[in-house]
């Protein structure tokens, strides 16, 4: 399944700068890093990472993630999952705070986000960002268009 160019493809309809899947390579020729996609978010730019496993996202999975993002400075990190994360994996993101922000995020979430024709990944993404920043909740679900009473 191509899943990060989907992904690529939901951010650039929301105007979002894109850059796609790319890897980076030393002098030699060999493969260094391999990112799955690059978000600029009002100048910010943010390292997106993808998985699509059957399995649950463990603290493994994230270290990855965060040895790419640690590697940059001024750089946000995005993880998007088809499946849930460890308690293990959000604890290690929490700890990650202190230094970089670090979002996680789940595709059901993207899904919803579609669905609603109010919606915008792009808000969807800065609420995330902002909790990740100030409330130290690298997983969170905003609210992004409350209903009123």
């Amino acid at each position: 399944m191509a899943f990060e160019p989907v992904l690529n493809d939901l951010f650039k309809i929301d105007g979002l700068s894109v850059r796609e899947a790319f890897t980076i390579r030393d002098e030699n020729g060999q493969v260094q890093e391999q990112i799955d996609g690059l978000i600029a978010l009002d100048g910010r730019p943010i390292l997106v990472e993808a998985k699509w496993l059957s399995t649950p996202i463990g603290q493994k999975e994230i270290a990855r993630h965060l040895v790419r993002v640690y590697g940059r400075a001024e750089v946000t990190g995005l993880f998007v999952s088809a499946s849930p994360y460890t308690d293990a994996a959000i604890s290690e993101c929490k700890n990650a705070l202190s230094q970089r922000v670090f979002v996680l995020a789940e595709v059901n979430e993207i899904v919803m986000l579609l669905e609603d024709p109010d919606a915008s990944l792009a808000e969807w993404l800065r609420a995330k960002v902002m909790a990740a920043s100030v409330e130290r909740k690298p997983l969170s679900y905003p609210v992004l268009h409350p209903q009123s009473a």
